[in-house]
Parts: structure tokens; sequence; C-alpha cells
């Protein structure tokens, strides 16, 4: 222990041993810890707290060298393994170790100091690289804390801060229902956007609809359309106001033909084949429904007919051509439901007691199964070809010899024909059709006179028609109330027709015929037929119409009716 015993100190007996022993201690080349025994020494010395203040000194560590630490209240402390280890009781430390400990404090002090200014020196480089480090990243969490909190606000409208007393879990749950919220509230807007932008373009285009003068003529479906009704209270408790009201806004509607045709191109993608009463049929064919026949009012206009010619007692003929429905049925589709012609051909007939009936079904029927085109693909009317196939028959009907029917000549003059069905329907046409005329070698010489218009002209046929949007009113320039023709034949009649637009293409047949000729057009008839009926002088008179046309009009018995007024 030490290297030191009282022999080398020159104490031989107990006493001097004893004095020896108080003397190196007093020296403080000792401690009287070193003579404790281990398991003595932990009995009785406690753990002491490295981190408490001790008195300034020198201490050794377990590597066996001293290391001077200077406690917070300026005293310093004992470090053990590189720990500073306070003393517990700095009186203890005897005045011989406190010389030692200035001698081993004084050889460290040059170390610690050289050692210290090293690791000031390193660590000031350090301390800015991680100031520089601290503050870059400080600044970085600062932006992306400020971002997400904008981004925060934005998706939330308000950025809420915990509330005291919620857990995390609560506020997580609270932020989560408020975000449902927000996303509900906007689903609801998102939903309600799409209602609004429609009530809007709806108000847009019924103020339209109300803006825009109404129109006359649809130049598509070549037809007249209807004008506003009259208002008044007889109209209005009898419910005619309103129907005829329905009636002007689908015909003034703004966009019309554009509505039809997106109609029926969605039908036809599912599997509907029938549109505003006209089938898409075989052949590239658009064939129109018999019109549904209101037997009041047909019986009204065939009374009217027969009263007519009971109190004119002029000789009268009533022609009937029936419809595509009818004579080419085997074109429609298997679905389409229709009425039968034939039936209401009967029943026509059965009910005229004045004139002479003459139905074409017949004629019509034979002309198509030869492989003849009886009416136009896309257009109600019948062709030229077949009006002049059914000639010889309404001669007869009109007590003309039949075999003597003039030599005539076909000439087409439109070769892509697109009819007032397709208009109607809004179907798309596949096959456009010819329009012929006939001429003879000889034509006769006549004159065509509108009394209304007060025009004349020398021929029934109406060149600019071709180039309108209806090239069917290539005959007679289209429907008119009333024309007179005059012709070169100073033996013939005098005839005059009721007509509908069958007949257009069929009066070039009958002028070599006939001395002058009266056509009306009781749609458009608005003159009074009781000073024509007197300033006549009639031989005859014609009713010359298709099925559907007469199934429909409301015009003719009024302006036959005129007369008993």
């Amino acid at each position: 222990m030490h290297g030191l015993s009282p022999e080398s100190e020159g104490y031989t007996n107990g006493t001097t041993t004893l004095a020896w022993f108080a003397d190196i201690v007093y020296r403080g080349e000792v401690k009287l810890a070193d003579f404790i025994s281990p398991e003595n020494k932990d009995r009785t010395e406690k753990p002491r707290n490295p981190y408490a203040p001790g008195p300034e000194g020198s201490v050794r560590t377990d590597t066996g060298k001293t290391k001077t630490v200077r406690g917070t209240s300026g005293r310093k402390a004992v470090v053990r393994s590189g720990k500073a280890s306070p003393s517990k009781n700095p009186k203890t430390t005897t005045a011989a170790a406190a010389g030692k400990q200035k001698t081993t404090t004084a050889e460290s002090a040059g170390t610690q100091k050289t050692k210290t200014a090293a690791a000031v020196g390193k660590a000031k480089p350090k301390a800015a690289v991680s100031a520089d480090r601290t503050g870059t990243k400080t600044a970085a969490a600062a932006a992306k804390t400020k971002t997400k909190a904008v981004v925060s606000a934005d998706r939330t409208g308000t950025k809420r801060p915990l509330s005291a007393g919620k857990t995390q879990k609560e506020a997580t749950a609270g932020r989560a229902a408020e975000k449902e919220s927000i996303r509900t509230r906007k689903s609801r807007l998102l939903l309600s956007t799409p209602a609004v932008l429609l009530l809007g373009v709806w108000f847009l285009y019924a103020l339209l609809n109300v803006l825009v003068p109404d129109r006359t003529v649809s130049e598509t479906e070549k037809r007249a359309l209807a004008s506003f009704p009259e208002v008044s209270s007889d109209r209005i408790v009898s419910g005619a106001f309103s129907e005829d009201f329905e009636t002007w806004a689908s015909d003034q509607l703004v966009g019309r033909n554009a509505l039809i045709r997106i109609r029926s191109t969605f039908g036809l993608l599912t599997g509907n084949r029938l549109s505003r009463d006209v089938c898409k049929s075989g052949d590239g064919y658009l064939i129109e429904r018999m019109t549904e026949v209101d037997q009041n009012r047909l019986d009204q206009m065939l009374n009217a007919v027969n009263s007519f010619c009971a109190r004119t007692e002029i000789p009268g003929t009533f022609v009937c051509a029936p419809n595509a429905v009818s004579i080419c049925s085997d074109l429609l589709p298997a679905s389409a439901i229709t009425e039968d012609q034939g039936t209401w051909m009967q029943y026509i007939g059965n009910n005229l007691n004045g004139p002479v009936f003459c139905d074409l079904t017949g004629p019509l029927a034979e002309y198509y199964a030869n492989g003849g085109q009886s009416y136009y693909r896309s257009d109600h009317h019948w062709t030229t070809e077949a009006a002049f196939y059914t000639l010889p028959t309404v001669r007869a009907a009109l007590g003309l010899d039949p075999e003597s029917a003039p030599s005539m000549t076909p000439l087409a003059v439109c070769n892509d024909f697109v009819g007032s069905l397709a208009a109607k329907s809004g179907f798309s046409v596949s096959k456009k059709d010819t329009i012929f005329i006939y001429r003879r070698d000889a034509e006769p010489a006549y004159i065509v006179t509108d009394p209304s218009a007060q025009t004349k002209r020398a021929t029934v046929y109406s060149m600019e028609g071709l180039k309108s949007s209806d090239p069917y009113t290539v005959f007679l320039g289209g429907n008119t109330g009333h024309l007179n023709i005059q012709t070169d034949n100073a033996e013939g009649e005098k005839l005059l027709v009721f007509k509908d637009s069958y007949f257009n293409c069929f009066l070039p047949f009958l002028l070599s015929d006939y001395r002058e000729i009266d056509i009306i057009d009781p749609r458009y008839y608005y003159e009074n037929l009781d000073e024509l009926i007197l300033m006549g002088g009639y031989d005859r008179v014609l009713f010359f119409y298709d099925l559907n046309t007469l199934a429909e009009d409301t015009s003719l018995a009024l302006v036959l009716g005129t007369e008993q007024g």
C-alpha cells in the first residue's frame, strides 16, 4: 500500500507506528478510506451525486488521472469514469491531501487549458454549423408548417386550434367530423349547381321563345304553322283554347327541328322505330301511320259534301287515294301498329250518296306490285308516275273516255328530293328520290291566274320551287287558296275542284279536257264561295284527297257550309 512503512520512516514500536500513521495522514500521502476493506467500504460509503457541487480540488478518475471540476456553486467536484462526483463532505479533505491535490491541479491545469482551448476552437465551428443547420431546419419547418396551415385553412375554411381539455384522439375525431360536414356541404352545392344551371337555361329558352316572332310556314316540314289562338271565355271553358295553345307552342318552339332530330336518333338507339307517327321502314322508306279518324268529324265532312252536291245540283266525283301505309305495308317494321285504311275507304264510299266515289287503292297497289314506286321514300305524297298510272281510273269517274288519255313523256327535274316526313320525324334519309313532270308533245295553251295575288302565268309548273326547301312545290308553286286556269279548249267543260296537295301533280293530266278549271284548297281559301258558284256555271265538281289528309281535315265542311249562311 503506497510503498510506505514505519520502518522506512524511522518508526519502530507501536507508539511510533501510530505516530507514523498520523503523520502520513496529516501530510495527505494516504487517506483513511484506503485502509477500509471493500466490504466495510460498501456499507459505510454512500453513493455520491456526480452533479452535486463540491470543493475545489483535484479528483482521480478510474483511469488513474486526476481532473479538476468546478461545481455550480464555485466549488470543485470529484469526477469518476469521466463524470463529476462531488464530495459528500468537503471538510474531510485533509491538509495533506489538499497539498497534494494542489500539485496535481497545477499539473492538470495546463493540460486542461490546452484541451479547453482546443475544445473551444473546435466547438466554435461545430456550433456555427449546428446553428446554421438548426436555423435552416427551423426555417424549413416553419415554412412547412405555414404551408400546411394554409392548405388546411383552404380545405376547411377555418383553422381551429386544439381545444383545451381534449385528447389528441378526440381532437382528430372532431376535425374528421368537421371535414366530413364540409364535404357534405360541398356535395350538396355540387348537386344543386346543375339544377340551378338547368333552371337558368330553361328560363332563357322560355324567354327566347317569347321574343322570337311567330313563323307562318315551316320550310322543312312543308306546311303552315299554327298561330297564337284567340282568347275568349267560351274557348277557355270548352278547352278549345288549351288545345290550340299546345299546337301553337309546339309549332313555334325555337330549335324545333333540332330537338325532333335528337329525339328520333335517341329512339333508334333504344330500338324505337317510330317518331311522331312516322315509321322508319324497309328499303329506306319513311312511312306515316294512318291518322286517327274522328268519325263524328268525318261524318260532318261527308254530310257537307252530299249537301253541297244536292244543293248546287252539280254532278260530283269524289276521288280518294290511299297512303303508303296501306300500299307499302310490307315495308313496315313488325312492331308497327296502324289502322286499316281499307275499312275507312269502304266507310266513305258507303256514306257518299251524291258524288261518284273513286277509290284508287286498286290501281296503286297494282302499280306497286309491278315494281313501280308509288310513293316517295321520305315524303307523304305519291309520285307523279303513280298518279299518271291512275289516270284512266280517274277519267272514268269523271265521265271521260279512259282510253283517250293523252300521250305524255316524264322529265326528271330533281334528283335529290328529301320530303316532309324526314323533317317531321327527324330520321335520316338513306335514299333520295327523283321528281318527274310529264310533258305532252303538243302542250295546250292556258293561263293560270291567282285572284288573291292578282298574278298570271303561262305554266302550272314553278321552276323556282325546285330551288326551295320543298322541291315538290314545282307543282302549282305549292298550295294556294284559289287558282283559275283557262285553256284553249273551247268545247270542254268547266270544272270546280276542292283538293289537297295530292292533286297538284295530277292537274297537268286534265288540262286538255276542260276549257276552265277553278281549284280551291279549303285550308287556304278565305273568299266567298257563294259568289263563285253563282258566277261559275260549273259542269262538274271534283273532290280530290288522300285518306290521311281527309281524316284530319276541318276546313272542307266549313267552306262548303258557307253557302247556307
